[in-house]
């Protein structure tokens, strides 16, 4: 389906990216396959569907952006057919020539720049012998929005689509160009977005960001680095070295079976379905599920190339492999303090636990796009413990937000969300470690409510002493050691609950 065009590094490039898109797996092919089939069955003759709202103006759950999801799915189906069945490409032609002519766009910046081009450059290349010479300038086009700037992952997101563009127009200099601002970006910054001198990620200004725009930044790296190795547009030595360090030595100290740490993923906690490994190929390449070809496919690649530090590229893998288990294999061992995020983590064989904490040099969080709306305390000592990291997952509906695990908080605070976002009061807050064992300690006020605490992380325990804390108001306070779904019997008494 690949043809070289007079040039083998971009024919390489297109055969290895065209290849990413598709499950090869009997069981992922037929989950793909099989809810196109559904699709189909709704598809009105002029490519639409009657169940979704095209006049949505939803920033982020945009409604026309289940049309291309849909639409995507379709392709992918057609694609998995061997090109041999004509009512999955009657579907996608249709789907994809409405879209076309009535050219929606949100009123978010990122779907029109970003979201969109990102689906349209993987539609336009599976469907690539189907479309016509007009199909695909003005689908070339609506890319063309898809200019590089910003910073972080949103540049390279956008560098992305300028690759594909270049792919899909048989154009090397897109690709040259696009290539190069990527790998200018695997740099490690002092001060504002990207990757931070401890291996930490920051987006949106001094805001901890790892478990959001980090791994969105890591999975387009890995993946756009593993397709152009070996052709002229090879990343660099030194960008290598540096995007090996945030991947081994920051990212995946942050993640437990298939799970980010949820204290590192800022305002995307209200995003059901949240991941870090996503296994399922029915979704595209657009937040919140995000595609299969993430994390552990990019990973699994890396760990396949002669790349610096291949031996844990390939125990990353197989922990990454396994999924939800309370004993992974290649277990991570140690203890790391991320001092320009005011976050620890801390790993054993049978658990992961986290503290997150906030400073003046940080802001907490954000709401943005009506995410985040009550996310007020989770910098403010925010202890996750996790032994498969399923014990959150899609938990936080029915969360108890004045009660986030680890914080002390005033119980009748009102968590308005324009008072979401905002940096610490204190500047003693901080943690070290030795790599094995490790500290962390936090002076903290809120409003009326001042106190310290500490926490010590051993092997078998980790103790949170906490000291001095006063507070002006009459309103209650509460310190909550847990808040996670229940496993087995729970047992009532006086005044507590146990939780087998």
């Amino acid at each position: 389906m690949i043809r070289s065009q007079g040039n083998p590094d971009l024919a390489t490039i297109k055969r290895r990216y065209y290849a990413s898109l598709l499950p090869t797996r009997p069981a992922e092919v037929k989950e793909v396959v099989d809810v196109a089939a559904r699709h189909l069955q709704t598809e009105k003759p002029d490519g639409t569907w009657a169940d979704l709202n095209y006049a949505s103006k939803d920033p982020m759950y945009w409604g026309p952006s289940d049309h291309i999801l849909r639409l995507h799915r379709i392709t992918k189906a057609y694609a998995l057919s061997g090109y041999n069945n004509a009512a999955f490409r009657d579907g996608a032609l249709w789907s994809f020539a409405w879209w076309l002519a009535s050219d929606p766009q949100s009123t978010n910046w990122w779907w029109n720049q970003i979201g969109v081009p990102e689906y349209l450059g993987e539609i336009m290349l599976l469907l690539e012998k189907d479309i016509t010479p007009d199909q695909k300038t003005a689908g070339l086009t609506i890319m063309l929005r898809s200019k590089p700037g910003a910073a972080g992952a949103n540049l390279v997101w956008l560098c992305e689509n300028q690759i594909v563009r270049g792919l899909l127009s048989n154009d090397p200099a897109p690709v040259a160009d696009a290539y190069r601002r990527i790998y200018s970006e695997m740099r490690v910054v002092t001060k504002g977005e990207g990757i931070q001198p401890d291996w930490s990620f920051h987006q949106h200004g001094d805001q901890f960001y790892s478990g959001s725009y980090g791994l969105s930044f890591v999975n387009d790296c890995i993946r756009y680095t593993a397709f152009a190795w070996g052709t002229r547009y090879q990343v660099p030595p030194e960008s290598m070295k540096i995007l090996t360090s945030f991947i081994l030595d920051g990212q995946q100290w942050m993640i437990r079976g298939d799970a980010f740490d949820h204290s590192a993923i800022g305002r995307e906690v209200a995003r059901p379905g949240k991941l870090a490994v996503q296994r399922s190929w029915i979704n595209g390449p657009v937040s919140p599920y995000g595609a299969a070809y993430g994390l552990l496919n990019g990973v699994e690649q890396l760990a396949a190339l002669p790349v610096p530090r291949r031996t844990e590229y390939q125990r990353m893998a197989r922990r990454l492999q396994a999924g939800y288990k309370a004993n992974p294999p290649e277990e991570l061992i140690g203890s790391r303090h991320f001092w320009r995020s005011d976050y620890m983590t801390h790993r054993r064989a049978g658990y992961f636990a986290s503290v997150r904490m906030v400073s003046t040099r940080l802001q907490n969080t954000e709401v943005v796009n009506g995410e985040g709306l009550r996310s007020h305390h989770m910098a403010d000592g925010t202890t996750f413990f996790y032994r498969t990291g399923s014990e959150y997952q899609d938990l936080f509906p029915l969360w108890e937000w004045h009660c986030v695990p680890g914080t002390t908080a005033e119980q009748d605070e009102p968590l308005v969300p324009r008072t979401v976002a905002h940096r610490g009061a204190t500047d003693f807050v901080g943690g070290v470690s030795d790599g094995v064992y490790g500290m962390a300690v936090m002076d903290f006020v809120r409003g009326p409510l001042s106190l310290r605490k500490a926490w010590f992380c051993f092997d078998e325990e980790i103790v949170c002493l906490g000291a001095g804390l006063t507070c002006s108001s009459d309103s209650a306070i509460i310190t909550t050691v847990n808040q996670c779904w229940a496993r087995g019997p729970v047992e009532k008494g006086e005044g507590w609950v146990r939780h087998d």
